[in-house]
């Protein structure tokens, strides 16, 4: 379990919970499956782009 999943489970309810952890592990797996099928470079660029925009993206305050 990711410390998301357990923050929704113990934090946010049971319901929560019971719906992050499959979408996690659905999520999981199809990125996965993706990535493998990608190209090498194809796959570095997609990752320094979603990178950079995450570091750059305002927080919410």
């Amino acid at each position: 379990m990711t410390g998301t999943e357990i923050a929704a489970l113990f934090g946010g309810g049971l319901v929560a919970g019971a719906v992050l952890a499959p979408a996690t592990m659905i999520g999981g797996f199809a990125s996965a499956r993706i990535a493998r099928r990608m190209p090498s470079r194809v796959l570095r660029w997609t990752i320094v782009v979603f990178a950079t925009a995450v570091a750059v993206a305002p927080r919410p305050t």
